[in-house]
């Protein structure tokens, strides 16, 4: 990307993912994220996933900046009777 601002920290969240596979289709997403963000001509590593309900969340930063990333929490708020949720990363 010529003449873009690389951002320092990317967070990717899908919906309707099933608890049995979330292992593998967490993995899976991983890599294919991890893939595409080296075209942004960055190293991106992931700092945290999480996964509440049906969501699953995986947030990546720049290598360069990982290690002054301390202490990333998640919190679940629950929307609804029907199961939905939000995750809330601080």
């Amino acid at each position: 990307m010529r003449n873009s601002v690389v951002p320092d920290i990317l967070v990717f969240s899908f919906q309707e993912v099933a608890s049995y596979e979330l292992d593998s289709i967490s993995e899976k997403w991983e890599k294919i994220l991890s893939k595409g963000l080296e075209s942004l001509g960055q190293h991106y590593l992931v700092v945290r996933k999480s996964f509440s309900s049906t969501l699953l969340t995986i947030k990546f930063a720049k290598e360069e900046i990982k290690s002054r990333i301390t202490q990333v929490q998640d919190d679940t708020v629950k929307l609804g009777m029907l199961g939905r949720a939000a995750i809330v990363t601080k």
